[in-house]
């Protein structure tokens, strides 16, 4: 691994990579969803999605087993090429109309259709607000091929704004995802330049998760995690690169409360998405590893047995939705559990000072 520190404006910017993911698929997902463009997670556990593209009015509510449960319909908006989703701390939904590249950057009616939380908890067709936005830096609605770096697939919320992760289709070694701020509000506005970051790859897909504070963002092949940032200087923190061997057109991005990275797949209407796990650290059956860390039996029956770092706060357990269904302060290096579960595919964390220290995949027989 590799680490390398750069001064950008005022601030300094680490790069660590780059280190290797190796996709898991979780599931399928519904028949109606080809060309899975955006990812979120719901508080009832349920996850949502869309389809890429021009014609994509509908948003799939799905469970962790890729079961449709409801498709809501956005009615009144005459979408040009939807990419991203997102929702905000208050259940209120986003969905990105600003894919450019079709249009060769040249769009002058860029979009996000917000939802209120009460209209998405309780209706099936919704007529969104508007927020109706330009690029603080693009003068050129009819730019030549060296500089289209107009084009946007990834969106995240913080705060009371949300942040444009562009994707630089100008030349094959300009390679910078740009942010750009802008509010959540209904209303037309500038968005504002705010960073950038020299990815390697075109950023097709970016999330955010609160209770870490952590981004991640996924290139296809590659993904990024930044963390250590204050908004709006995402990069100002530790940037990892991930190599991901087996490539596919990833486009939906998810980075749940445990650290787990879940991407879904467009294929461009020739097959059914999928839903996919990447685990930072991610460990099977094994007896011992060179952390430290190491549990047993697994699969376990009834009891499991934790040996950890010394100064390990606690251990949790979280279900394939992320939601914790065990969790214990440990007091020695090594302690016998007997967590409560039904069989089935867990994970287990281990975390110190606040910070994930590792993960295992653990199965309850």
């Amino acid at each position: 691994m590799r680490g390398v520190l750069m001064l950008i404006g005022l601030f300094w910017i680490t790069v660590v990579g780059a280190q290797i993911l190796n996709p898991v698929q979780i599931c399928v997902l519904p028949s109606q969803v080809n060309e899975s463009s955006g990812l979120e997670l719901l508080p009832n556990g349920h996850y949502l999605t869309h389809n890429d593209g021009g014609w994509a009015r509908e948003i799939y509510e799905f469970d962790a087993t890729c079961n449709l449960v409801r498709t809501v319909y956005l009615d009144s908006i005459n979408q040009v090429d939807i990419e991203d989703i997102s929702i905000d701390d208050s259940g209120n939904v986003y969905v990105g109309d600003f894919g450019n590249n079709n249009t060769l950057h040249g769009r002058t009616d860029l979009v996000i259709y917000k939802i209120d939380s009460l209209s998405f908890a309780t209706k099936d067709t919704i007529i969104p607000e508007f927020i109706h936005f330009s690029y603080s830096d693009q003068t050129d609605f009819s730019p030549p091929p060296s500089e289209r770096i107009y084009d946007c697939e990834a969106m995240v919320h913080h705060g009371d704004s949300l942040y444009l992760f562009s994707k630089n289709d100008a030349t094959a070694t300009n390679t910078y995802t740009r942010v750009y701020a802008l509010s959540d509000q209904p209303g037309t506005y500038v968005a504002q330049l705010r960073d950038s970051l020299n990815t390697g790859g075109r950023i097709n897909a970016a999330s955010y998760n609160h209770s870490l504070g952590q981004l991640i963002m996924s290139a296809n092949d590659l993904l990024w995690k930044s963390e250590g940032f204050t908004a709006p200087n995402w990069f100002s923190g530790l940037n990892t690169q991930y190599v991901i061997p087996d490539v596919r057109k990833y486009e939906g991005a998810l980075l749940l409360g445990d650290g787990r990275m879940l991407l879904s797949t467009d294929t461009q209407g020739s097959a059914t998405g999928e839903l996919y796990e990447m685990l930072e650290g991610i460990n099977f059956v094994r007896e011992k590893d060179v952390s430290g860390n190491s549990l047993y039996p697994n699969p376990f029956v009834n009891e499991l047995t934790v040996e950890v770092e010394e100064g390990t706060d606690y251990v949790q357990i979280m279900n394939g939705v992320g939601q914790t269904v065990f969790k214990t302060e440990i007091h020695q290096s090594k302690m016998l559990i007997a967590p409560n579960l039904v069989p089935g595919v867990y994970h287990l964390s281990i975390w110190r000072n606040g910070k994930l220290l590792e993960s295992f995949k653990l199965v309850k027989s």
